[in-house]
């Protein structure tokens, strides 16, 4: 693979093509060191500059800003960027420990396949974690998703050749499911 260490293919524990985690040990250290610590300890810079930057920022806007204002940004930014660092160093340092400590590759798939889907899902839980520790972010995120649910439930409304009172065309094949298409149709969409 790499000056001669190394290989890769169909890794039986995790269930996918990587690299040969038990052929060579070195490289094994080698990618754990500079794929996942040189990584997490970039990242934990990198978001402690972000809240310096911002730190610094608000310092120049606090002739204009009230003082509570400025200490609750600093301290929502703040656990935000944490939550996110955090999850995404326990994610990856969980997998780099049980690669390296099981160099015989003696564990069970469930260890290494457990470890490798917790590391890679790290990435995926972002978006979750901005949401719960986001206000702002939450609130545009469920706007659009109402605003795309009544974008699908009037297309469903179209195609179906139902008005806006559930009449004419509708597809109920009871009483029941036309009430309940009634009461669906008048939905206040826009509170």
């Amino acid at each position: 693979m790499w000056l001669g260490w190394g290989s890769h293919g169909y890794d039986y524990k995790t269930m996918n093509c990587m690299y040969d985690r038990a052929a060579h040990y070195r490289f094994t250290l080698l990618f754990v060191l500079g794929g996942h610590i040189l990584p997490a300890i970039t990242v934990v810079v990198c978001n402690g500059l972000l809240v310096r930057h911002v730190r610094a920022t608000k310092r120049a806007l606090a002739e204009h800003l009230p003082k509570a204002m400025i200490q609750a940004d600093d301290v929502r930014v703040m656990k935000t960027l944490g939550i996110v660092c955090t999850s995404f160093v326990l994610g990856w340092l969980q997998y780099g420990i049980v690669v390296v400590a099981d160099y015989q590759d003696q564990w069970s798939q469930a260890v290494h396949c457990t470890s490798f889907v917790l590391a890679h899902s790290s990435s995926t839980l972002n978006c979750l974690l901005y949401l719960v520790t986001n206000k702002e972010m939450r609130q545009k995120y469920l706007a659009v998703f109402w605003k795309k649910m009544k974008d699908n439930i009037s297309d469903i409304r179209r195609s179906s050749g139902v008005d806006i009172n559930g009449k004419r065309g509708s597809f109920a094949k009871n009483p029941d499911e036309a009430i309940a298409l009634r009461g669906f149709n008048n939905l206040d969409w826009d509170a």
